[in-house]
């Protein structure tokens, strides 16, 4: 069970830092134009 949690926490972080990125590079795109 704990190995699933711990699963789970990995995935949510990991989705986190790319949504972050992707909206980091959304709005410096935005910028540009």
């Amino acid at each position: 069970m704990s190995g699933l949690v711990n699963v789970l926490v990995i995935v949510a972080v990991a989705a986190l830092v790319i949504f972050r990125q992707f909206r980091a590079r959304r709005i410096d795109a935005d910028r540009r134009w």
